[in-house]
């Protein structure tokens, strides 16, 4: 019930796009370990016993960046998305980060998370919360650097496509700033039910295992060409920009949505997913779902999200609230106008660095390079 529910919102969409062509993103978190040491391949052991190993700290070798990544089903638009690295302070370091952001390119953007927030050029940013991971302030930013991405890209033909954004049941991404941010970005959300992304969500099924092997592949020609064998961030960094470049940017998505069923009305579902899903020959209508087949694609307890989803997105109507109020008291967000955020924070310096990441991607063509 709950994929023929995620396959008839996807058909939906395409019959009220109103002759406008559809975009199909995915939009999805990984974890990327910054010590990518294995032990496979050919191992010279010493005479007289040891074991070969790098001698790295516990806490290098339990290192972690989170990666946010996003794909699209129209190739000329994929070089445009942004790719995004999240670090915490530890991982991040502040006297490093002038050197880090010089690893990246246009699409891979770094974000530290810090205690104390401030304004970096526009490739890297410090946010101000503890976690490295995605919470509900840092994902409604996310989605207006996306926004702002896709306008660049469909630039001046944005009023023929509309936008569709696959997104997991991670309750960070059904937040209120989300939904708020979508809606002023004109942005339509279908959400991949839970339990479901290992087989439905095209990042999971096609893109992050490759994405990892080619990580793991330059991290070991660059641990090769040093004498220490220790490879610093930035240089990780690299490889994680080549990495992506290759996999992500290099390749054509489209047939990943389609084997996923969230394309040509699931005429092009892989076999493998049919047998997962027990439904041989699916015929899915293109009627719009209905306010319980929402809710099975929402985690438990979230009626009153799948109400404002269906509200919002399915039954057409123009809410767009002035004032989007966070549960978090030091961040309120102030929607003025479709497509642009004006974010508050509790100081000036937290004010700044929020308005660097949601409105200075605006002036990527007064950029200095760093």
């Amino acid at each position: 019930m709950q994929v023929n529910a995620a396959w008839q919102w996807s058909n939906f969409y395409s019959a009220k796009a109103d002759g406008k062509k559809l975009i199909k993103l995915n939009l999805d978190e990984s974890s990327i370990p910054c010590y990518q040491g294995r032990s496979r391949g050919t191992v010279f052991k010493p005479r007289k016993g040891g074991v070969v190993e790098h001698n790295l700290p516990k806490g290098k070798r339990r290192k972690c960046l989170t990666l946010v990544s996003v794909i699209s089903d129209e190739p000329s638009i994929q070089k445009h998305m942004p790719q995004i690295l999240i670090g915490n302070c530890h991982t991040f370091l502040k006297r490093e980060m002038h050197l880090l952001a010089a690893s990246c390119n246009d699409t891979l953007i770094l974000i530290r998370c810090a205690l104390h927030a401030c304004c970096l050029r526009l490739r890297a940013y410090v946010f101000r919360q503890k976690s490295a991971w995605v919470d509900a302030k840092l994902c409604a930013v996310i989605v207006h650097r996306l926004a702002w991405a896709l306008e660049r890209a469909l630039t001046p033909f944005r009023d023929e496509y509309q936008a569709v954004l696959l997104l997991d049941a991670l309750p960070a991404h059904l937040s209120i700033l989300v939904l708020d941010a979508l809606s002023a970005c004109h942005v339509w959300p279908l959400v991949i039910p839970a339990k479901t992304t290992w087989a439905l969500a095209p990042l999971d099924t096609h893109v992050f295992s490759p994405l990892k092997c080619a990580i793991q592949e330059y991290f070991d020609k660059a641990r090769a060409e040093l004498v220490h064998g220790d490879v610093c961030m930035a240089v990780f960094v690299t490889c994680i920009r080549h990495a992506i470049d290759d996999v992500v940017m290099g390749r054509a998505w489209a047939r990943a949505f389609a084997h996923n069923g969230f394309a040509l009305d699931q005429q092009g579902v892989s076999s493998d997913l049919c047998v997962a899903t027990r439904n041989p020959t699916p015929s899915i209508p293109n009627g719009a779902p209905t306010l319980s087949q929402i809710e099975a694609c929402l985690p438990r307890r979230s009626s009153e999200k799948a109400a404002i989803i269906w509200r919002r997105f399915l039954q057409g109507a123009r809410e767009r609230p002035s004032v989007v109020t966070s549960s978090r008291p030091d961040v309120v967000s102030a929607i003025r106008s479709p497509g642009r955020a004006v974010t508050f924070g509790k100081t000036r310096s937290q004010t700044r660095a929020l308005r660097a990441i949601t409105e200075g991607a605006r002036c990527a063509s007064l950029r200095v390079g760093v």
